[in-house]
């Protein structure tokens, strides 16, 4: 009876029980005939097998695994347990569970295991499909392409020890476990045909049913566990009977597909496909940075849909019909982004009644068009050619194919208005209509655009734009549209449209000027320039890469578009990251020598823009919309008036309206690290390691608001160390950004949103961007090789840069204060104030002892540990504040390391970190790390060093400059144009922040001469006035002492003595045989007529002489001296035939008559011997000759008397020498005033003088000649003339002394300027002897009178 009983309830249960069969479509073909290997026959038995790809499970990278009996796929070991646990588990029990129960696949048992890897990419196209279809929002950006799987097919198994029913039918499940990895992405795909039983009877299940029965029953589990005793994913109704119901259920959400469950498994948190009852969920949006010109397509999943919903998504104020295809993809909608013009986070909200009601919310992040790769790239290919290529990255979404895609190409034109605030963006042509999108690359024409200056081009899809409507805005608002909803759409990066000719832009930027006004900066705070390139690169946080010109795009065709002229190219550009109080931005070059070029200099150079690149406030107003704003007002001016117009004047119109920065005023920020066991370097220097275990403050500024965290924990087995894990940060109300470390991507960075009451967290895709703009901070990933670096720099200006070097098992992290923070810090990077005393100090501002370890840790570290509610971390499912803060660890703080000093030099040379880390963990790899992390943080720290620098040097006026470099240790050299003068210092050089020398001026030579000429005649004027007052007074003198010596002279005549050689002495005590003589004495009558013979007979002698009146000039071809006017010429070639005069005798020649000025001089012009005097004479000539040449037309002033070395006669005295001979014949020039220098001109007003004359005048003044080679020189000097016009003496007017005057001859005068009465003016030939005898002797008493 009993038995009937039971099996009575067997069959009311088994009839009761839900359907288990499902279609039987859902599962993938298997068995022998597809090529699948089956596993032996056991009861908790497995294999292992092999993987040619990385399988990222649970955020860990497997290269195989164990096929276990009971319904498991295991990793790092095989797991043969048969009663399945609760998760989490431990022991490294890393699982897969599909249907884990108890197996038995003995003949005692049934059913077989089948699996077989593929690794065809195009037999993996189903799963490929299916994955897609699943998670299309998680690769709405990149497509997610299968390269491996694996599929494991439990068929017909049944549980261990079935006995069957009554009909003796045993129950049977024959279920499916699909692995699927690109090897970034791991999915699972759990296929269920038929469920009959849920456990075994060792599980406490009923041996007939294979059901559990009662409640220490244990039935099946699906789901995933780490092994760490952490985390886990355990899918609904594990572990009871309702898990049969798994079979006829489904998360894909399409027809057809129920038994099928999809999972995402990669990461940490296990994701199930499907959607969500929660109608106030967060929305999941990709891509989640879009382009603020908008045409991305947004795919948004969260809530469930229903068949036929009417989904609306709100983007912007935008109200949007969205795309929902419920057979294709039952989870998501699609909607298109709006032309934002702005930047940051924007909302996205959804609703599913047609737009009555918006229940969901998501966000999205809006950048420049610069920060995205464009989809529209075009090239020139010629002058008159462009090629255009299309990137279409699943345009307009992925559901989307090429070749049945058509679309048009437009340009448009963008344009601000400043007057009526409009802001306008037309489509001004189409280049392209209905063009296949599989034609990615075009060839167009180009065409010329009127009155536009910036041009984009863009492509949608055919037919979705009006062409005569605009998309316009003013005051912030829209205004019009060229479409009534928003469309997909790729654009290009927008360029300069104005033609490129020098004429064209010259006179573009003549009437731009007129209209710009000078930029004003002096009152502004827009960011100095760094100096040097080093300088540009490690100031992260005030500074970023130039999009148009930086050395990482290095080698491609644009990059620094014209700012490649040798000699002053450009090799990189960083602009400021924030604009200043006033909007403006700056822009900073460096050339090849890493100087900062300047735009003064060089068109290359950089300068202040008057719309920083990032947008301002009020948004979408003309000078406030990113990007477009700053290429339209500055690029393009830039391009237009300085490379282009290739013309000085143009680019200075450009320079005086956007002043360069010459980095005079630039202060870098300052440098704090964390790196190693860990070791912290202080923004003073300060150095020392602390080894806390948990959470504590790095930086803490309490005005702005700025908060930095690290987590440490142990990172070595068996070593009592620790190191940073995990950086977490905020200033003010900026998001929050925390880094992690990651097995499997090295780095994690985690995006923490908090809108309204709802935080989230979301892993940044770097894959899909590197770079992410958010809510008051941007994010960075760069990498260098095999090292990852995360840069995050907030708007504050405060940047930290987290790395892991290579090999390292800790996070690196460098901290920048940009300089108004300086003073404001604490924590343990310490207070940034030049004072390394202070550095190790407590919140409660007690300065530590750093020389004890345990004072160091215990009394400062752990003092600036995190409290669980000042905490900004994230934290796992399987981790909380408690876990992660251990402050009661003790770690090694003494080193008992023996590593040799040789071994330590070599791998750690003189880091005393990585020496540190080498004794305590006694391992190369880690310490080769320490010390990769220090000497990056000693470049960072010396690019961070002050540069002197004397600031720019303005090249002189009317000048030139040589130098550009304006940093300590440079030198400029400074040069004036022609026609200039250079004063001051003409080389300077830059000593300690000044320039060396005096300021550099450049004057007009014409105003120097004429300066110069009026200072040195107002000199000479003043020493003429001062001469002439002096003559005067020794005028006056001389003439009142004259006047006495008449008085004394008056009527008297001298007697010259006649010595034994024929000199003349005086009576007296005197040297006869010197010559030398004293006044003159009386002579007898006999004397005086004796006298006036020689005198009337060595006339005669001259009558051979030749005398000439005129101006004397020097010619090669005549011996001798010539004369000037009315002067005589003393030949010695021509001396007269006669007989020659006694060697004794004196020759005395007339005072020149009146109206001359006569005198004699030496053949030559110099005393000596006539042996000499040939050749003095061809010096004397030569010296006239070239005197000519080189002085013609300046004038003497021959006022002045004329001297002579032995003249001491005064005016009309007879110079008296003897002749001693016809060969020694000596010559006599008599000079009128006019020298032997042709057009020389004298004053003849005054008498010529001689040196040594003092002889009264008319007096006769003897010296003796002693020979031939002792010749001394004779000057007669007549009085000067009186009255009268000047004459011309003809040659002969002169033979006879005695001769009365013809024509205008005039008679000799007296002292007194009287004609000599004796003189008759017809004198006749029957003339006395007595009369001639009286008048010689009158003569010679008139030349003595």
């Amino acid at each position: 009876m009993d038995k009937i009983i039971g099996l009575c309830r067997i069959c009311c249960l088994l009839f009761s029980l839900p359907a288990f069969t499902t279609q039987a479509n859902v599962l993938y073909p298997y068995g022998a005939e597809v090529g699948d290997i089956a596993l032996p026959e056991e009861d908790d038995g497995g294999t292992s097998i092999d993987i040619d790809i990385d399988f990222p499970f649970f955020d860990h990278n497997h290269r195989s695994l164990f096929i276990n009996t009971n319904g498991i796929i295991s990793f790092l070991q095989n797991v043969v347990q048969y009663t399945p646990e609760v998760f989490p588990l431990g022991n490294n029990r890393r699982v897969i569970a599909p249907y884990w129960a108890d197996v038995d696949t003995t003949e005692d048992g049934g059913g077989d295991i089948w699996y077989r890897q593929i690794n065809n990419v195009t037999k993996l196209q189903e799963v490929t499909d299916e994955i897609m279809r699943v998670f299309a929002v998680d690769f709405a950006f990149r497509p997610f392409i299968a390269e491996w799987a694996l599929i494991v097919t439990w068929s017909n198994v049944t549980y261990y020890d079935a006995h069957g029913n009554v009909f003796n039918d045993q129950p049977e499940n024959t279920f499916q476990a699909v692995l699927v990895t690109d090897g970034v992405h791991s999915f699972t795909i759990f296929n269920y045909g038929t469920l009959e039983w849920t456990t075994g009877a060792s599980s406490g299940g009923d041996t007939h049913t294979g059901l559990a029965t009662d409640e220490n029953a244990i039935a099946a589990q699906v789901g995933f566990n780490a092994g760490d005793n952490k985390n886990y994913y355990t899918v609904p109704n594990s572990r009871t009977n309702e898990i049969l119901n798994i079979a006829k259920t489904t998360n894909v959400g399409r027809p057809g597909t129920e038994g099928r469950w999809v999972f995402r498994i990669d990461n940490k948190e296990i994701v199930a496909a499907g959607c969500e009852d929660d109608t106030n969920s967060v929305l999941q949006i990709h891509p989640e940075q879009v382009s603020m010109l908008g045409g991305d397509v947004l795919t948004i999943s969260g809530p469930c849909f229903e068949l036929g919903s009417n989904v609306h998504c709100r983007i912007d104020g935008h109200d949007i019909q969205a795309v929902y295809d419920f057979m294709r993809d039952p989870f998501t909608v699609r909607c298109p982004v709006p032309i934002l013009m702005r930047l940051g986070s924007i909302p996205v909200e959804l609703s599913e009644d047609g737009g009555v009601t918006f229940s969901a919310t998501g966000y999205i992040v809006a950048v420049g068009p610069e920060r995205q790769p464009p989809r529209v790239v075009v090239h020139d290919i010629s002058t008159d050619v462009l090629e255009v290529n299309l990137i279409p990255n699943n345009f307009p979404d992925q559901t989307s194919v090429p070749e049945s895609t058509r679309v048009d190409v437009f340009i448009y034109s963008y344009k601000e208005d400043k007057v009526t605030a409009e802001i306008v963006l037309k489509p001004e042509m189409v280049i392209r209509r209905n063009l296949r999108l599989s034609q990615t690359n075009v060839l167009v024409n180009k065409s010329p655009l009127t009155s536009v200056d910036v041009g984009i081009y863009r492509v949608v899809e055919t037919g979705k734009v009006d062409e005569t409507k605009e998309e316009r805005w003013k005051n912030g608002q829209r205004i019009s549209r060229s479409n009534t909803q928003p469309i997909a759409a790729m654009w290009s990066l927008p360029f300069n449209a104005n033609p490129a000719s020098h004429m064209d832009t010259q006179e573009w930027c003549e009437e731009w000027a007129e209209q710009e006004s000078i930029l004003n900066i002096v009152a502004d705070n827009v960011r100095p320039c760094p100096c040097t390139l080093q300088q540009a690169m490690a100031d992260v946080g005030q500074f970023e890469r130039d999009p148009w010109c930086n050395i990482d795009r290095r080698g491609e065709k644009d990059n620094c578009a014209y700012r490649k002229t040798p000699g002053s190219a450009a090799k990189h550009c960083v602009r400021a990251r924030k604009p200043s109080n006033l909007g403006r931005g700056q822009l900073c070059c460096y050339g090849n020598d890493n100087n900062l070029l300047i735009l003064k200099d060089v068109p290359e150079g950089g300068f202040a823009q008057r719309n920083h690149h990032g947008g301002f406030t009020p948004v979408v107003h003309p000078g406030t919309v990113p990007f477009l704003s700053n290429f339209y007002n500055d690029r393009v001016p830039w391009e237009q008036c300085c490379p282009r117009a290739n013309d000085k004047k143009s680019c200075d119109l450009f320079r005086e309206r956007r002043p360069s920065n010459d980095c005079k005023m630039y202060k870098p920020p300052k440098a704090g690290t964390i790196f190693g066991d860990p070791h912290f370097i202080s923004f003073d220097g300060s150095a020392y390691t602390f080894n806390g275990f948990g959470e504590f403050h790095i930086v803490k500024v309490d005005t702005p608001e700025i908060v930095l965290q690290a987590r440490m924990a142990e990172t070595m087995k068996d070593v009592k160390a620790t190191g940073v894990i995990a950086m977490t940060m905020q200033s003010g109300d900026s998001d929050v950004i925390q880094v992690e470390l990651n097995e499997r991507r090295v780095i994690d960075t985690w995006h923490g949103v908090t809108r309204g009451n709802i935080k989230t967290w979301r892993r940044i895709a770097f894959y899909q961007f590197p770079y992410w703009d958010v809510e008051g901070v941007t994010i960075e990933q760069l990498e260098s090789g095999s090292e990852i670096t995360v840069l995050v720099t907030f708007d504050t200006g405060v940047a930290i840069t987290v790395s892991v070097p290579t090999n390292a098992n800790a996070m690196s992290v460098i901290v920048l204060m940009p300089p108004d923070l300086k003073g404001k810090s604490t924590g343990l990077l310490g207070t940034w104030n030049d004072d390394k005393t202070d550095d190790i100090q407590t919140p409660a501002r007690s300065i530590i002892d750093r020389e004890d370890p345990y004072v160091l840790h215990n009394s400062y570290g752990l003092t600036w540990a995190v409290s669980a509610t000042d905490t900004l971390f994230r934290y796992d499912i399987d981790i909380n504040h408690t876990i992660v803060n251990q402050l009661d660890y003790i770690p090694t703080l003494f080193l008992g390391s023996t590593v040799p000093e040789t071994t330590l030099q070599r791998v750690c040379g003189d880091s005393w970190a990585c020496r540190y880390d080498y004794h305590k963990t006694n391992n190369e790899t880690n310490a080769r790390s320490t010390k990769d992390a220090e000497d990056d943080f000693d470049d960072t720290d010396r690019g961070t060093n002050p540069v002197s620098t004397c600031g720019y040097l303005t090249p002189p006026e009317n000048g030139n400059k040589d130098g550009i470099v304006y940093i300590n240790g440079s030198s400029v050299t400074l040069t004036c144009n022609n026609g200039f003068r250079l004063t001051g210092a003409g080389n300077r050089r830059c000593v300690s922040g000044a320039w060396s020398g005096n300021v550099t001026v450049c004057e007009k030579v014409e105003d120097v001469d004429i300066l110069l000429i009026i200072i040195i005649a107002a000199v000479i004027g003043g020493v003429l006035v001062l001469f002439l007052c002096f003559l005067c007074l020794i005028c006056l003198c001389r003439k009142r002492k004259k006047n006495i010596k008449k008085d004394h002279e008056m009527g008297s005549l001298t007697h010259p003595v006649h010595t034994s050689n024929g000199n003349v002495v005086h009576s007296g005590d005197q040297d006869s045989e010197a010559g030398s003589y004293d006044r003159p004495l009386p002579m007898t009558p006999e004397e005086e007529a004796t006298m006036a013979d020689e005198l009337y007979a060595n006339g005669r002698v001259m009558k051979a002489q030749r005398i000439s009146n005129g101006h004397a000039g020097g010619h090669h071809g005549v011996k001798g001296h010539h004369a000037g006017h009315n002067g005589v010429n003393v030949d010695r070639d021509s001396a007269p035939s006669g007989p020659p005069p006694r060697p004794s005798s004196v020759l005395v020649l007339p005072v020149a008559a009146a109206g001359t000025s006569a005198s004699t001089s030496h053949h030559n012009g110099y005393p000596g011997s006539s042996a000499n005097a040939h050749d003095h004479h061809n010096s004397h000539h030569q010296t006239s000759h070239d005197d000519h040449h080189n002085h013609r037309d300046n004038h003497r002033d021959s006022s002045q008397p004329t001297t002579s070395r032995h003249s001491h006669l005064p005016p009309g005295a007879v110079h008296m020498f003897p002749m001693e001979g016809k060969d020694d014949v000596r010559t006599a020039q008599l000079h009128n005033g006019h020298d032997h220098h042709r057009d020389r001109h004298h004053d003849h007003s005054r008498p010529t003088t001689s040196r040594d004359s003092h002889l009264p005048h008319g007096a006769v003044h003897s010296f003796p000649v002693e020979d031939k080679d002792n010749v001394k020189t004779a000057h007669l000097v007549g009085p000067p003339p009186k009255k009268g016009p000047k004459t011309k003496a003809k040659e002969n007017d002169y033979d006879d002394p005695l001769a009365v005057r013809r024509g205008k001859t005039r008679m000799p005068t007296d002292h007194r300027g009287r004609e000599l009465s004796a003189y008759s003016e017809n004198p006749s030939d029957s003339e006395s002897e007595d009369e001639i005898a009286r008048i010689k002797a009158q003569m010679h008493r008139d030349a003595y009178s």
